[in-house]
């Protein structure tokens, strides 16, 4: 699946927020039902989630 493209308007906060979507260690606790903050669109549970 293509990377889902984050809003322009919250690029700044996720800069501040020291969130990279390359690294699980700085997303802090998706809930199971969110969208994978790695970009895949996938729903939190079926991708990264299924890891932990």
């Amino acid at each position: 699946p293509a990377p889902v493209a984050v809003p322009a308007a919250a690029e700044p906060v996720l800069a501040l927020a020291g969130f990279d979507e390359a690294d699980p260690s700085t997303w802090g606790n998706p809930a199971r039902n969110d969208l994978c903050p790695c970009g895949s669109g996938e729903k939190f549970k079926h991708c990264h989630g299924r890891l932990a």
